[in-house]
């Protein structure tokens, strides 16, 4: 018989301390936030600036999905700060 090994983080590592905020993304028509899953390829632009909350991001990234409310189909647009290749 095999030993089973521990669940969870090892004895000793940190807490995550941080929480990030994400405001849900609306459709334009109905307002509703109800959506679908997202389908298709995301795509990828790679694009530094600053959001209005004053954190940093270097890419944009949109992806497909359809509002569950109306049908309509949109875009969500998220910024991410990735790391590049050069660090």
């Amino acid at each position: 018989m095999s030993q089973r090994k521990n669940a969870g983080r090892p004895a000793g590592a940190a807490n995550i301390k941080s929480t990030v905020d994400v405001q849900p993304s609306q459709c334009k028509k109905c307002q509703s936030t109800e959506r679908s899953a997202y389908f298709g390829t995301p795509e990828v632009q790679e694009f530094s600036g600053v959001r209005p909350d004053g954190t940093q991001y270097t890419h944009i990234v949109r992806r497909r999905c359809t509002c569950s409310a109306c049908g309509q189909v949109r875009f969500d647009r998220a910024y991410e700060n990735r790391k590049t290749e050069d660090e």
